[in-house]
């Protein structure tokens, strides 16, 4: 799109000249929170929730022996199906936040019953992940990863933080939306960070 010779703004520029050339604004949210996720924190956080939904998602036996946790434990639940974290549109991200939120008690659960089988074996069957090292070892540590405070205090903090972005996302998207009106929603928008900064403790006291 953008290539100042051969990409769509230089062909728009050879019939109107004076057209000037800027990101999409709901574009320009997206990059402001990528840069957002660039902190430690976040980043660890985000490298281990990819590595635990890869790791229960992508293998048949280890995705079935979830959901069984999953249907015996957690019995209100929505969704039974983790979901990936989406590469490009990050404000897109906060349901996988939600439903791995959901689900993170039968997740440890899963996790717990992989890394040592005897203590489930009644539970949910009896399971051969001890001929599986990999498997075994590999949930041990991600149990411990996944457990962690400071994992989940920050993955609670993200999936809030993008239930207030989406909807900015969404209005920036619209066909007919004008500038003065997207920089009315940004406005409010900032004003409502700065109201949850300012008093905290009403705001976190959950």
């Amino acid at each position: 799109m953008s290539p100042s010779r051969h990409g769509t703004q230089a062909l728009i520029r050879e019939k109107i000249p004076k057209a000037v050339y800027t990101h999409c604004r709901a574009h320009c949210l997206n990059l402001t929170i990528v840069h957002s996720c660039y902190q430690p924190l976040i980043r660890n956080m985000l490298g281990t929730f990819n590595e635990v939904c890869n790791f229960l998602r992508y293998s048949p036996k280890r995705s079935k022996f979830l959901l069984a946790v999953i249907e015996k434990e957690t019995l209100e639940a929505s969704k039974e199906t983790l979901l990936s974290l989406c590469r490009t549109r990050w404000v897109e991200r906060h349901e996988a936040h939600e439903v791995f939120f959901a689900l993170l008690p039968s997740i440890l659960r899963a996790l717990e019953g992989m890394s040592n089988e005897r203590l489930f074996a009644n539970q949910f069957g009896e399971t051969t992940w001890n001929r599986d090292t990999h498997s075994k070892s590999k949930a041990n540590s991600l149990l411990h990863a996944a457990s962690n405070f400071e994992f989940i205090i920050n993955q609670i903090t993200t999936m809030k933080c993008l239930s207030i972005l989406k909807p900015l996302s969404i209005k920036l998207q619209k066909r007919d939306i004008d500038v003065y009106e997207a920089y009315s929603h940004i406005r409010d928008l900032k004003g409502e960070l700065q109201d949850i900064r300012g008093d905290i403790e009403k705001y976190c006291s959950e």
